[in-house]
């Protein structure tokens, strides 16, 4: 069932089936992540100088002492806040952040496809979560032909990791996901589990960014095609 739709809903919906939507983003979605690309690099440098800082600091307060007294002061006072504490709390919220924006973008671009076909976003059974939803909506409606099953699964990965993250702490033997984690992080060397903990590399990061890019490119992709075959269904 065709529903109407409003002036603004009318108007947006012609912008972008002609191509002008730019006016109704402040930036694009690939903009978007490589500003997550370029924080991600310039915070782990910034770490890295401080924690450089800290051990030349500590080697010179330490010169005049003994080989013996230095090896024993460094496994009680070597600064792994830096890694316990920075480089943990930025990859996981980077994850986290992540996380957010491809649920901002999937939502937006559902609604999106909701306008050009003049459909409801309830038409279909849309329970799950953001990821499942967006994913039943837009192959059932928008009839996406890309990203593929394994992409869409890969994706469904990578929100495990930000569910654990955020609901346990990162600690995944209290999480349901645990199995699937594991085997996830036994295929890679850019994240792994330590005593159950997720532990997150800045490689990692850098893959996720591309996987997202390359996703986010194919969405966009499948929705120019939806617009121009209803321009050419609408045209006189």
């Amino acid at each position: 069932m065709t529903r109407e739709l409003t002036p603004f809903e009318s108007s947006m919906r012609s912008d972008l089936l002609h191509g002008r939507a730019n006016q109704w983003e402040v930036s694009s979605p690939r903009d978007e992540l490589e500003k997550f690309r370029f924080f991600v690099r310039q915070i782990e440098t910034m770490i890295d100088q401080a924690e450089e800082s800290e051990v030349s600091s500590l080697q010179e307060s330490i010169a005049g002492w003994s080989k013996e007294a230095q090896d024993e002061f460094w496994p009680h006072y070597y600064p792994i806040h830096w890694d316990e504490i920075f480089r943990s709390t930025i990859r996981n919220s980077v994850v986290v952040s992540l996380a957010t924006f491809l649920e901002t973008f999937l939502d937006r671009l559902c609604t999106h496809v909701a306008l050009i076909t003049r459909s409801d976003l309830r038409v279909v059974d849309l329970r799950g979560s953001t990821l499942e939803r967006a994913r039943k909506y837009l192959n059932a409606v928008g009839k996406f032909a890309s990203p593929n099953s394994l992409a869409w699964d890969e994706l469904g990965m990578f929100f495990k990791i930000r569910n654990v993250i955020v609901h346990a702490g990162g600690f995944t033997l209290a999480s349901s996901y645990q199995k699937a984690i594991q085997q996830f992080c036994e295929k890679r060397k850019d994240i792994h589990l330590e005593h159950g903990s997720i532990e997150i590399e800045s490689a990692f990061l850098e893959f996720l960014i591309e996987q997202l890019k390359t996703f986010v490119e194919q969405l966009e992709r499948e929705f120019k095609s939806l617009c121009e075959q209803t321009r050419r269904l609408e045209s006189p």
